[in-house]
């Protein structure tokens, strides 16, 4: 093919393009149809999203509400109220019922199955 029908051609494709105004804000003509299409290039001819490309797919973790209720998260520990203060407190002791009032932090060997029970604490 001669190259004067090769511009020719060219010319008669790009024309409608040349005139619109989204090219403007756009990649230069050179570069229309020699860039491979892929997630990092712009598309001209679309305005809906890729949805070709393949995305890495992001997992929520679940929180234990159980353990979000009795639990709360400190900077370093979790701590929970004392059990058995709420109701029967006639024949406890008043020393007893005031250690029982008191916060109680998590054990080492409790925090790291706390930390998966309450992934965003």
């Amino acid at each position: 093919m001669s190259s004067f029908l090769q511009r020719t051609i060219t010319r008669s494709i790009l024309s409608p393009l040349l005139s619109s105004s989204f090219l403007s804000r756009s990649l230069p003509v050179s570069t229309l149809f020699l860039t491979p299409p892929g997630p990092c290039h712009t598309r001209l001819f679309s305005s809906s999203p890729l949805s070709h490309v393949k995305r890495e797919k992001k997992y929520k973790l679940k929180t234990n509400h159980a353990a979000a209720a009795r639990w709360k998260a400190l900077a370093n520990h979790f701590k929970r109220r004392r059990q058995g203060k709420s109701h029967i407190n006639v024949k406890k002791s008043p020393a007893r019922l005031n250690s029982l009032g008191q916060d109680v932090l998590a054990a080492p060997y409790h925090r790291r199955h706390l930390k998966r029970l309450l992934p965003y604490a």
